[in-house]
């Protein structure tokens, strides 16, 4: 008896028509008693949809109800015959198709891997296992094997594979030689034993729903009981050609019939925001005809779903992404990867990412309460943390080095804490199982004692994530003791979270959510109403050209999957979309969410001449015009908008007046009070702990203390006084490796800084060709700074009579007895290398006092008696930029009069200071306030008005 084919009407709710035939079966008086019944549905989504109705159906017409077996085409298979052993889960899989590819000798697998990962590399061997299971699972689907594939590929022309998948012929026989001995059955080739056997047997009817891309084992399948399958085919009798008698499509059927879409369904619009305004304007146009259940956004693209979330928000509606949250995004996932990569590599880098985990820092803080110290504390650890890498640029955290460090106390601290959190990883490799009882205490150490409230969704959704890995970690004894490899942490968490790559956390249901599905879970969704984005090329239909095993030549040859069957499944589900929602659109997008250009879905071309030249004129020309985007940030009337809450915050009054400054701070001052006062008045500033290398500061300040050490070091005497280069360099290389080892250690500075140190090196040889002439010139050092003396100098500085004092460092003073002048110095690193008349003046403005101020500073310091305390004084820099033909002095070209105009500008910014004018942020900002830029509200919406410090 053949497989009996019902259709159903297609222009209602699939799933409700579906619900009632199977009432209209199985009903007796008041029960619906459904035990004997499998229901197969495409996808799990439509199977839980299912169950509701049937539920809903129930209790409306007062009937008891006894649920079906609902299941998707990949599960049902198994409840049609008997294993004669346990299947062998996906991983143990894996690792059977690995020892298969390790056992290959090299000159047999070349063929197939010319390339082969090293031998302990066994995420990659996992790699590539997963690839070939993949491939054995997808021809088993179709009843094939590899040697069937290799004999069919004969009548593909050009095909010239034959021997890399003889190669595929043997490692498959060994991969189901390695599960045999195990005594474990392979899923896919129980499936075909069984067919081949006709052991396929079952008591229940079998109700097929929608289900109209089976695979060809699973339709041999169903042939054997024939007799008890009803396909329930959504589609109107009329088109019973297009279905085969599995109820499944005829694919050139549908590749050439028209589709039933008018163009005022279909919208084009340019990128991923226009396309989430047109989804809310086309819900704007439903005039509140449907609930938010009755509606659905269909994503083809899941890179679009945050798109189209943010803006529903932004009109007060919500958006529930029915697949859910990844699982790998999860806290503990994220976790166990952080700790792992440090617990494995040591590197600095992972300790901050381990530190700064969320449930990591709660784990330390909830410690520290029990110890009785407080969050506080806490955070001036981190800072701390923060503040030593910044400064040090670790590569490692060395303890013995930080034991030798005073200020390094609460590092050492926090890392030892570290040390105690993944004590459970210390171990050398361990079989695969044997990770599962560590990874499950280190889990336990940080949530363990967390309390959980289930009914909140963040804490339900942990429970969920750790109940996922628990299951996982209880499946790793399941595997074969001698196909579990040796590995370590980090080895063995990849393997962990490969295999739950997966697995998601589906959000709870609400009543006010607006559901966001998938292409493939859209049609038997019941929604009356419903949108489809990125309805282009690539996505519907989705299509492979590149596939490194089955090009779509040798697929259509083998009757697998391929694009034809492609385009056939979703030329049916825009007609199904079409003709059951009342309300039904297609917007086509003209860039994805990284700006490439899209093609349209080649379904829109499945019309009459007359609209396909239509369509294609519209759909290959220039994008529309966008229309303006309504700004959801700022208020819809048309009278001004209010003033903004969120400006800038008010300088508090000081208490006492400023009666001190140092000449470096007049630069900022001048660029903008307000950030001057945060600056160095609140003392603000960032701390961060992800740069890779030195900043443009910490460069200058290692150059400084070697140059500094040169000028004053008493082993340096005679050193600054030579006219050899090569004996100035040698020195200099001298202080710059125990400067570094001081700073960074002897063995744990990251490569990017040894690279700087390499640069520091370059430069620091040419400033000793500079030098050499230096002194040969007649000039010697006279002064250097102290760059482990915090303290400054000062000069008094009256203005209007009442007293005020400048404060300030300098590099450099040199002298030259003929010429009886003094010249004060400043070393300068940056790269580009600009001499002081671009950094202290802009046209005829001082945007910089620090050097001319310089002059007051000289005359209080105490210099040798052979130097006259009124000789003159010379400004300039020794630069020390990028361009070592650049290397050398730099003078500032400034006569009295502009140097009296200089005097008179700091002048002026005292009698400011004293008056405590410090108006609100300049804009455009300066260029070296960027940690300031979020309280200033730099490059935001709006801008600010200086005087009053309000929006505008």
């Amino acid at each position: 008896m053949p497989i009996q084919r019902e259709f159903l009407d297609w222009q209602s709710s699939p799933l409700a028509v579906a619900a009632e035939n199977l009432r209209a079966r199985c009903q007796h008086e008041s029960e619906l008693d459904l035990s004997q019944v499998i229901v197969v549905v495409p996808g799990g989504r439509a199977g839980r949809r299912l169950l509701e109705i049937l539920v809903a159906l129930a209790e409306e017409k007062n009937l008891v109800l006894t649920p079906p077996e609902i299941v998707t085409p990949e599960k049902f298979p198994e409840l049609l015959y008997q294993a004669k052993w346990p299947f062998a889960d996906t991983l143990t899989q894996q690792l059977a198709w690995t020892d298969s590819l390790r056992s290959v000798p090299p000159p047999a697998l070349k063929s197939f891997l010319p390339f082969p990962p090293e031998p302990n590399d066994w995420p990659r061997w996992l790699a590539v296992a997963e690839t070939l299971r993949r491939l054995h699972v997808e021809l088993a689907a179709d009843g094939l094997n590899c040697r069937e594939v290799l004999s069919g590929a004969q009548t593909v022309e050009g095909f010239g594979e034959h021997q890399r998948w003889h190669a595929l012929c043997e490692l498959q026989q060994l991969y189901l030689t390695t599960l045999d001995r195990y005594q474990l059955w392979d899923v896919q080739t129980a499936r075909l034993v069984a067919i081949k056997q006709r052991e396929i047997a079952t008591d229940k009817q079998v109700v097929l729903l929608g289900t109209v891309d089976l695979n060809r084992a699973q339709r041999q399948m169903l042939d054997q009981i024939a007799g008890r399958v009803t396909s329930l085919v959504v589609a109107p009798p009329e088109m019973a050609e297009r279905f085969d008698a599995h109820g499944c499509l005829v694919p050139s059927q549908w590749t050439q019939a028209p589709l039933a879409l008018a163009d005022n369904q279909i919208e084009r619009v340019d990128g991923p925001a226009e396309q989430a305004e047109a989804v809310t304007r086309w819900l704007a146009s439903l005039n509140g005809r449907y609930r938010a259940d009755e509606i659905a956004i269909g994503l083809p693209d899941d890179k679009l779903v945050p798109q189209i979330e943010r803006q529903l928000a932004q009109h007060g509606l919500v958006g529930r992404y029915g697949a859910g949250r990844p699982l790998a995004e999860t806290g503990p996932c994220r976790l166990l990867k952080a700790a792992a990569e440090y617990a494995a590599r040591r590197r600095y880098r992972d300790l901050a990412a381990l530190v700064r985990h969320p449930d990591v820092y709660e784990w330390i803080t909830a410690a520290q309460k029990k110890q009785k110290t407080g969050e506080k504390d806490q955070k001036c650890c981190l800072d701390a943390l923060d503040r030593y890498a910044a400064e040090r640029l670790p590569a490692r955290l060395d303890p013995e080095r930080l034991a030798k460090d005073e200020k390094a106390a609460d590092v050492l601290a926090l890392y030892e804490r570290m040390e105690e959190l993944i004590a459970p990883f210390n171990g050398s490799s361990l079989p695969l199982a044997d990770w599962a009882e560590p990874l499950r205490k280190f889990l336990t150490i940080v949530y363990g004692q967390k309390p959980l409230d289930r009914t909140d969704r963040a804490d339900r959704d942990l429970c969920k994530a750790l109940q996922l890995l628990s299951d996982s970690l209880d499946q790793l004894s399941l595997v074969p003791s001698a196909l579990q490899p040796k590995l370590d942490v980090r080895q063995a968490c990849q393997v962990l979270l490969s295999d739950l790559a997966g697995e998601s956390i589906p959000p709870p249901a609400e009543e006010s959510a607006i559901e966001l599905l998938g292409w493939l879970d859209l049609p038997l969704d019941d929604a009356p109403a419903a949108i489809v984005t990125t309805f282009n090329e690539g996505l519907v239909p989705s299509s492979t050209t590149a596939d490194a095993f089955l090009p779509n030549r040798l697929r259509e040859a083998l009757g697998l999957m391929h694009n034809d069957r492609r385009l056939a499944r979703d030329a049916y589900a825009v007609s199904l979309l079409s003709a059951s929602r009342r309300d039904f659109k297609l917007i086509v997008a003209h860039r994805d969410t990284e700006g490439n250009p899209l093609p349209p879905s080649r379904l829109l071309f499945l019309t009459d001449p007359e609209r396909l030249v239509r369509r294609a004129l519209t759909f290959f020309g220039e994008p529309p015009q966008a229309a303006a985007r309504r700004n959801l940030l700022l208020p819809q009337a048309a009278a001004p908008p209010p003033r903004s809450r969120l400006a800038p915050p008010k300088l508090p009054q000081r208490a006492k007046p400023i009666t001190e400054l140092s000449v470096t701070k007049f630069r900022d001052y001048i660029a903008c009070p307000y950030r001057f006062y945060l600056r160095h008045l609140l003392a603000l500033e960032s701390l961060a702990d992800d740069a890779d290398e030195l900043d443009g500061g910490a460069f200058g300040e290692l150059v400084h203390k070697v140059l500094a050490n040169f000028g004053r070091a008493e082993d340096a005497k005679e050193v600054r006084v030579t006219t050899d280069p090569k004996r100035i360099a040698d020195y200099l290389d001298y202080q710059l490796d125990r400067q570094a080892a001081g700073w960074f250690g002897p063995k744990h500075a990251r490569a990017a800084v040894v690279v700087q140190l390499e640069q520091i090196r370059l430069r620091m040889h040419a400033f000793a060709q500079w030098q050499a002439g230096r002194a040969r010139d007649g000039w010697r050092i006279v002064f250097s700074e102290d760059a482990e003396d915090k303290n400054v100098f000062t000069a008094p500085f009256k203005v209007d009579g009442i007293a005020f004092t400048l404060r300030g460092r300098i590099d450099r003073i040199d002298f030259h007895e003929t010429l009886g002048r003094l010249a004060v110095l400043d070393y300068k690193t940056a790269d580009r290398g600009d001499a002081p008349q671009r950094t202290h003046r802009r046209g005829d403005d001082w945007i910089d006092l620090q050097m001319p101020l310089y002059r007051h500073l000289v005359r209080t310091i105490k210099l040798a008696a052979s130097v006259p305390a009124d000789a003159p004084i010379d400004l300039g820099y020794v630069l020390l930029p990028l361009d070592l033909k650049c290397v050398g002095l730099a003078p500032a070209e400034w006569d009295d009069a502009v140097l009296l105009s200089a005097d008179l500008k700091a002048m002026e910014i005292v009698r400011s200071l004293r008056e405590q004018r410090f108006p609100g942020p300049c804009q455009p900002p300066p260029e070296f306030f960027d940690e300031l830029a979020a309280i200033c509200h730099d490059r935001c919406i709006g801008a600010w008005c200086v005087a009053e410090g309000e929006a505008t």
